[in-house]
């Protein structure tokens, strides 16, 4: 499926660490207002608290983002 891609890229950065990855993820939930590849949980799998760019500005509280990153950016693809 095409969120696969991203879901290894997801799951290699938290577990390895690499911060520059994980940079470039929360710029990405921050820009389309998305969270994880399918949504929050896939933080809560990984055993890792959702991080505040999951969230609207200024909330960090309340629920995050329903949308998961994959989806978003594939139909910003498809609308570009």
């Amino acid at each position: 499926s095409y969120d696969s891609g991203f879901e290894e890229v997801f799951r290699n950065a938290y577990r390895n660490k690499h911060n520059a990855t994980i940079e470039i993820i929360e710029q990405l939930e921050k820009e389309f207002k998305c969270c994880g590849v399918d949504s929050a949980t896939d933080y809560l799998k990984l055993g890792l608290p959702v991080p505040k760019s999951c969230y609207p500005p200024q909330t960090h509280e309340g629920l995050p983002y329903t949308q998961g990153c994959a989806e978003a950016v594939v139909l910003w693809i498809w609308n570009e």
